[in-house]
């Protein structure tokens, strides 16, 4: 939330002078405006750093809940479902940078049954858990056309196209043909 904030001033500020880019031949206008570019780009770069600290933060929670015998599943939980999709992916990198091996790896590792299985999908990328769920409601006898609906037209072209990018690297086929071939039967 104080990382939001602090992005959405840096980002006002930095719009605020592009709209009022000073006239060049204005000396006090110009070093205004080179101050205030200057403390927006402070802005954007404490607003990393943060944002690099809480991704830090949250690895090591993962790598210390999961360390020697057994798995703190409730220290898990605390970091991983308090976190937007965007949160996870930067902790996922701090932890491929800190432990050399992706939270998703990790936490299937370290926990099974309804949770494990819960906890993996979490952390699974969205265009993966679509183009998983389209495979299997077009693979094999019928077609799960409800689900097809859901998918299809709920989800932005982008994001369509990210899961027809997954479904043909993982299935050596392509995404639009299967659903084609199952709803025009």
């Amino acid at each position: 939330p104080a990382t939001t904030v602090m992005l959405k001033k840096a980002a006002a500020l930095v719009k605020a002078q592009l709209r009022g880019m000073p006239d060049p031949g204005d000396e006090q206008s110009i070093l205004t405006y080179n101050k205030e570019v200057e403390r927006a780009l402070a802005l954007i770069q404490e607003e990393q750093l943060l944002l690099k600290q809480l991704a830090t933060s949250g690895a090591r929670k993962v790598y210390y809940a999961c360390k020697g015998f057994g798995t703190d599943e409730k220290a898990l939980i605390k970091v991983l479902c308090h976190c937007s999709k965007d949160e996870l992916d930067l902790i996922d990198w701090a932890y491929r940078m800190l432990y050399k091996r992706s939270l998703r790896e990790q936490v299937a590792s370290e926990v099974g049954g309804h949770l494990g299985r819960f906890l993996v999908m979490l952390l699974t990328p969205t265009a993966e858990i679509d183009a998983d769920a389209i495979y299997n409601a077009t693979a094999g006898l019928g077609t799960d056309e409800q689900l097809l609906v859901e998918i299809i037209a709920t989800r932005s072209v982008t994001s369509i196209f990210n899961a027809a990018d997954v479904y043909k690297r993982k299935y050596k086929s392509s995404m639009v043909k299967a659903v084609d071939n199952d709803i025009s039967g």
